[in-house]
């Protein structure tokens, strides 16, 4: 009965190492693990932690240094033409697609359109609120990038911003007398950016579970303002231009395929006013005249909308 069981125990120890993956560097040293994936430019893998029971954590080895390997009970050389070839360049995961979603603060001051609103009649606090209201809204993104190496990938950019506010005042329309009327106002602004993009990476482990990834990209913006007083007028103003759009997130790897991360942002966009459309119309007597316009855009000076980001970034690598 004893030579039974230790004949059965030596079987299931045996089928349990001849089970194991095994990797051989060029120093001859052998790596017991569970490989994951491999590819011309490194062999991915998993192991046990030695310090905490139960928990596995990944790494990766460069071909170069690798001499064999055996995967699913089957050996595999290293080819040495391989590691002179171009094909080192491949990733295991060249593409990148990201989505980022999250809060949005434009950036410059709002004084020009808040006099506008008190040249109307509008307390001054009133109009400060409302503007302060108008720079606080959402920003969501998308890119994709193909890596060129494991830092350094090209790709493409969109970004959305979006912010509408809604109030109503009471205006004082005598000079000596008290009257009042009431106002319903409302805003939406609509920022589209779309662009090509550059990405680098760089991890902060050696396990491969933290990352660095910033993005820097040049385009294309459209700008879109919606504003309605009601029973008073109602005005649109458009206009395209050049902008500049970066981030900066720091990443976690629950798997390989997937990193989550928070994401700072920043968009740099400029509007000159002579290429800005305007239309206003007024529902109270139909014309403009001896009206403060609700957008100011006639004068020579540039409109600043840039803004920062603060976004919740999700990337998918395949």
């Amino acid at each position: 009965m004893k030579v039974l069981m230790m004949s059965l125990f030596l079987l299931l120890s045996f089928q349990i190492v001849n089970g194991q993956d095994k990797i051989i560097t060029i120093e001859r040293d052998t790596v017991l693990c569970q490989i994951v994936s491999v590819s011309p430019a490194s062999i991915h893998y998993e192991q046990k932690s030695e310090y905490y029971p139960g928990e596995v954590r990944r790494y990766y080895i460069p071909t170069k240094q690798v001499l064999e390997y055996v995967w699913n009970d089957q050996w595999h050389e290293i080819d040495p033409n391989i590691l002179s070839n171009s094909q080192m360049s491949t990733l295991d995961s060249p593409w990148v697609i990201g989505v980022q979603v999250g809060g949005a603060s434009l950036l410059a001051s709002s004084a020009r359109n808040e006099n506008a609103l008190i040249n109307i009649g509008l307390p001054k606090a009133q109009a400060s609120d409302y503007y302060k209201r108008l720079k606080q809204g959402w920003s969501f993104n998308g890119d994709v990038h193909y890596l060129l190496s494991d830092y350094f990938g090209l790709g493409a950019k969109y970004s959305f911003f979006t912010s509408s506010v809604q109030s109503n005042f009471l205006i004082k329309t005598d000079d000596y007398f008290p009257d009042y009327a009431s106002i319903e106002m409302k805003e939406k602004l609509y920022i589209h950016y779309v662009g090509p993009s550059v990405i680098f990476q760089q991890w902060l482990d050696e396990d491969h579970d933290f990352q660095l990834t910033e993005t820097v990209s040049g385009g294309y913006v459209h700008y879109r303002d919606e504003m309605r007083m009601h029973a008073v007028a109602n005005a649109l103003a458009e206009s395209n231009t050049w902008g500049i759009n970066a981030g900066l997130s720091a990443d976690y790897y629950p798997a390989s395929w997937l990193s989550i991360g928070l994401q700072a942002g920043f968009m740099y966009v400029n509007l000159n006013p002579a290429n800005v459309s305007i239309q206003e119309t007024m529902l109270t007597g139909g014309s403009t005249s001896g009206t403060t316009p609700i957008f100011d855009f006639k004068d020579k000076t540039y409109h600043d909308f840039s803004r920062i980001d603060y976004l919740l970034s999700i990337r998918f690598h395949f």
